[in-house]
């Protein structure tokens, strides 16, 4: 599974920060995540956002 993690910039390695876990929808891939989860990364949330099996950078049928 291929995922992007977005951390505010300066971000403590122990941080204790709110995360936002981002899947795409139908056809989609996280690449049409970056945006948000660039802005929300700078509000000071961790931002996860992943590729399902099958689809953009993860492997695998479905």
């Amino acid at each position: 599974m291929a995922g992007d993690l977005y951390a505010p910039r300066g971000m403590a390695a122990n941080a204790n920060l709110p995360a936002i876990v981002m899947s795409h929808g139908w056809g989609g891939t996280k690449a049409g995540l970056v945006g948000i989860g660039s802005r929300l990364a700078a509000q000071g949330y961790l931002v996860l956002a992943f590729d399902y099996r099958g689809w953009g950078e993860s492997h695998g049928k479905l």
